[in-house]
């Protein structure tokens, strides 16, 4: 006869292994206070339509308009529902250009 304490234990590791359990996803990104390159903009546009990130924050990025055009689309097609651009003057803007904010 076993231990009531030890057959609890057991029964425990027991369920454990026949229900994973399931993985939270990431529901907010926040990137402070690092420059993103053109790289690191393609990898995030290609990861953001998959993902199931409702809150994207860019915070001190140097980001460029260009970069900013690339996230557009992925934006747009991603769950992405809150964005911001915190202490993020956005660089090299060329003149008469719409604004990336009108495009989302």
């Amino acid at each position: 006869m076993q231990a009531p304490l030890l057959k609890e234990t057991l029964d425990k590791l027991n369920d454990d292994k026949k229900e994973p359990k399931p993985k939270e996803s990431l529901k907010a990104l926040t990137i402070m206070s690092k420059m993103i390159d053109k790289n690191s903009i393609y990898a995030m546009a290609a990861a953001l339509p998959k993902s199931q990130i409702h809150t994207l924050r860019f915070n001190n990025n140097g980001l460029s308009y260009k970069n900013c055009e690339l996230l557009i689309q992925p934006i747009a097609q991603s769950n992405v529902n809150r964005l911001f651009f915190e202490w993020n003057p956005i660089k090299e803007i060329p003149e008469g250009a719409e604004s990336f904010f009108a495009k989302l």
